[in-house]
């Protein structure tokens, strides 16, 4: 038997809680799987430095290097093996790195890298809060869609003040840290916001 149908039928299953390898690695084996187990990202990186395999279920949160560490690491090698990644955690973090490692943006790089940290610092009681401000955020848009859909006047109105909310923030952020951007982002939200007024009192006057 070569070595690559051997490969084909080995996983290699990388997870730092003993007890959950354990119990994934049991299940492999029952469906006839070869399966060898590592307990961090490092341990993981010198075992594929000799071995092959036809799949790799790796946790996120690692030890020494982390699951999306481990993925990018392999893709700069050249090694194309099909991950699954295997973490409980449901958090918007996960999600952008896990898009960032898929579509090839270097995770590290100033913009993306800021953005993955920020929410990575998040805690709990935090992410809640953002979610419910998400959610608030969406359905007054939703409810401003279906007034300008439905053409009614109080949704112009409610465009004008959803509009105009935003001048205070942008203000305030401009105060901290001032930028060609955010200066362009208030005056085009300032003549949003005048050109709809005008309109409103034309309408009305007429």
């Amino acid at each position: 038997m070569n070595a690559l149908p051997q490969a084909a039928n080995r996983v290699l299953v990388v997870e730092d809680d003993p007890h959950l390898a354990a119990g994934v690695a049991e299940n492999l084996r029952a469906e006839g799987y070869e399966v060898h187990a590592v307990m961090d990202g490092r341990q993981a990186l010198d075992w594929l430095r000799d071995e092959q395999c036809g799949l790799i279920v790796l946790d996120v949160m690692l030890p020494e290097i982390d699951g999306f560490g481990v993925c990018r690491t392999l893709r700069e090698q050249g090694n194309n093996t099909p991950v699954l990644f295997l973490t409980a955690r449901g958090d918007p973090a996960d999600v952008l790195e896990r898009w960032t490692t898929q579509l090839h943006i270097d995770p590290d790089g100033r913009h993306v890298g800021r953005a993955v940290q920020r929410i990575l610092d998040l805690d709990e009681r935090h992410l809640r809060a953002l979610s419910a401000g998400m959610f608030v955020y969406a359905s007054v848009f939703m409810v401003e869609g279906v007034g300008l859909i439905a053409r009614r006047r109080w949704a112009e109105w409610f465009t004008v003040l959803v509009t105009a909310s935003f001048v205070p923030l942008e203000i305030y952020e401009i105060a901290r840290h001032p930028g060609a951007i955010r200066i362009g982002a208030l005056v085009v939200n300032l003549a949003i916001v005048a050109y709809l007024v005008a309109r409103l009192r034309r309408r009305r006057e007429g």
